[in-house]
Order: structure tokens, then C-alpha cells, then sequence
């Protein structure tokens, strides 16, 4: 029996396009190699951040409170199509039933803090979420490629207003196979089903 139903996706796959923007260089920098004592080096056209090294672990029920804050402003800065009473009905049916319905991941950085997590059931990506103060790191690409890797993750519900997500999910490798005109429970928020192509 599923536990979470097209409805519950409508906030559950959230995801900005944080994962493959962190992957682009930033803008020219006037910075040059002048300043190391190359006096006849060219400027510096482009600089790179490396990615942060990140961890991906199992969730405990310990982490919960943790994936929670991360659920609650991830949703606020990427569903303004959400009122806020909508999110406070969701926030203890994702404490309550959600979390534990998902083989459920979170990335940690260096200092062992959750930054982001994913939840798949049968096949499925439930949810998609990486803190908004990291953004643009290749959190989310990390997460969905080892989703894809190590637990099965072929398809994905986006609500159609959530264009970011949907960009996100094509450039990994993810095609639009349909679409719904109303969420599950019957709301104007039309969901995309998206399935890893070639598979």
C-alpha cells in the first residue's frame, strides 16, 4: 500500500535548480595572478567553487526535527503557490507518516549537518529537499544520482507551476510522460510525471 499520494507529492518533490546551476562556472572575475607575483600572467577569466565534501547517510528517526526545518523552508522558498496554513496541515503528516513511508537519505557536510534529503518508494522520488542555505552547491544532483544508484529512484511527480523542478529533473536525464490537471486532492495544482529516460 502506498502511503503518499499524488496530493502529498504536490509539496513532497520540491527542488529548486540549485543541483546543476552549482555545476556552472560563475561570472568573469577581475582577479588576477598579478596578486601571487606573476607579473606577466593573464587574468583569471573564470573561478570555480569546489564542491563542499558531503556525506550521504541512512535517516534515523533522530533526524526528523532536522529534515523537518529543511522540509518547511525549502517549501516556503519554492512553492509560493502554497498558503502557509497548507504547510502547517502538512508539517505532522510528514513528522507522523511521511518520512517513515520513504527510504529516506540526507547529505550531510563536514561538519555532520543535514543539508538536503530524498525519499523514494517504489521507485518513486517522494521527496527532494536541500536547505536554502545551500543552495547552488550540487547537493540536490548528488542526492538524485545516488537515488538513481543505490535505491531504484525511475520516476518523479513536479508540480507544473514549480518550472525550477522540472529543469532539475530533465537535465539528470528525466522526461514528461503525462500530466494531471489536479493534485490528488482535487487542487488547481496540475503534477508532471517525469520517468528517468531510457530505462
Amino acid at each position: 500500500m502506498r502511503f503518499i499520494t499524488p496530493s502529498q507529492r504536490t509539496v513532497s518533490t520540491a527542488i529548486g535548480i540549485e543541483a546543476w546551476r552549482g555545476e556552472r562556472p560563475l561570472q568573469h572575475s577581475n582577479r588576477s595572478l598579478r596578486s601571487l607575483g606573476r607579473a606577466n600572467a593573464r587574468p583569471l577569466t573564470k573561478r570555480y567553487i569546489p564542491k563542499a565534501r558531503m556525506q550521504i547517510d541512512t535517516a534515523t528517526k533522530s533526524d526528523y526535527w532536522a529534515l523537518i526545518e529543511i522540509w518547511g523552508s525549502s517549501v516556503r522558498a519554492t512553492h509560493d503557490f502554497l498558503g502557509e496554513d497548507n504547510i502547517k496541515s502538512l508539517k505532522p503528516l510528514m513528522l507522523d507518516h511521511y518520512f517513515d513511508a520513504v527510504d529516506l537519505r540526507v547529505a550531510k557536510d563536514e561538519s555532520n549537518a543535514i543539508v538536503g534529503f530524498i525519499g523514494v518508494a517504489e521507485q518513486n522520488i517522494e521527496m527532494l529537499f536541500i536547505s536554502p542555505s545551500h543552495r547552488n552547491k550540487g547537493i540536490g544532483s548528488l542526492l538524485l544520482k545516488n537515488a538513481i544508484k543505490n535505491q531504484g529512484a525511475r520516476k518523479v511527480d513536479v508540480n507544473e507551476q514549480n518550472l525550477d523542478a522540472t529543469g532539475f529533473y530533465e537535465h539528470l536525464g528525466f522526461s514528461v510522460t503525462g500530466r494531471s490537471p489536479l493534485d490528488g486532492q482535487g487542487n488547481p495544482f496540475p503534477l508532471l510525471h517525469l520517468e528517468l529516460a531510457g530505462v
